[in-house]
């Protein structure tokens, strides 16, 4: 596909729509993934023909993307937040824990 056809494919895309969307982790056309994620039209397409590429029907999430992209890479799923990391266990090192029951 030439330069000129996927610009003219991304041409009525609305860029601010496109990154609202993706704030909300809103499904995304191809196309719109292509903006959103700054690849090539082209590249994405290429990608959506690979095996586990994460197309729901014809649209995409982001998050599900970063996902199945992080893996590809052999990356970390996610970054570890603090959300993620468990919690330190209560009480001072050493100590037994306590049993309720």
């Amino acid at each position: 596909m030439s330069a000129a056809v996927a610009n003219k494919e991304l041409a009525g895309i609305d860029r601010e729509a496109v990154r609202t969307a993706k704030g909300h982790d809103e499904a995304l056309t191809l196309a719109e993934l292509a903006v959103a994620t700054g690849l090539p039209y082209s590249d994405v397409k290429a990608l959506a023909k690979e095996k586990g590429f994460p197309r729901i029907g014809k649209r995409v999430f982001p998050s599900d993307f970063k996902l199945w992209r992080r893996r590809r890479l052999g990356l970390q799923s996610a970054p570890e937040t603090a959300a993620h990391r468990p919690l330190p266990a209560a009480g001072k090192p050493g100590e037994p824990r306590l049993k309720h029951g």
